[in-house]
């Protein structure tokens, strides 16, 4: 976590262009600094780069989905803080994501809960 006064880096890894835009336009009133990833595989070469205190990770994804680098970037950097952000509603990839070290699951219907749920993680 970052010192009082320093901004919390957010990785937003998603797939979708507009999705990060709207992401980091609602978390824009935070003392942030963001860093964008469209693919898994980018985003577990990002993390071990830029150490962010947070991850924002979609799950599907070309190359890598967000399943699969949340695991390579927990394997690696266990403290690693990872939100996902997904279209998907679903117990079974709830359950998945929890079981990989998920901190919180959010659905892109309801991405007003996103900065609560940073709130209450840092």
């Amino acid at each position: 976590m970052p010192s009082q006064g320093q901004p919390v880096h957010i990785m937003i890894v998603d797939d979708n262009a507009g999705i990060r835009r709207v992401i980091r336009t609602l978390l824009s009133g935070r003392n942030a600094s963001f860093t964008e990833c469209g693919d898994g595989m980018d985003a577990v070469a990002e993390f071990a780069r830029s150490r962010p205190d947070i991850v924002l990770m979609d799950i599907r994804m070309p190359q890598l989905d967000g399943l699969g680098a949340m695991k390579q970037i927990r394997d690696q950097f266990p403290e690693a803080l990872v939100v996902v952000v997904s279209d998907y509603d679903d117990a079974e990839l709830r359950l998945q994501a929890r079981d990989l070290g998920a901190r919180a699951y959010v659905v892109k219907d309801d991405l007003r809960k996103l900065p609560g749920v940073l709130n209450e993680l840092m």
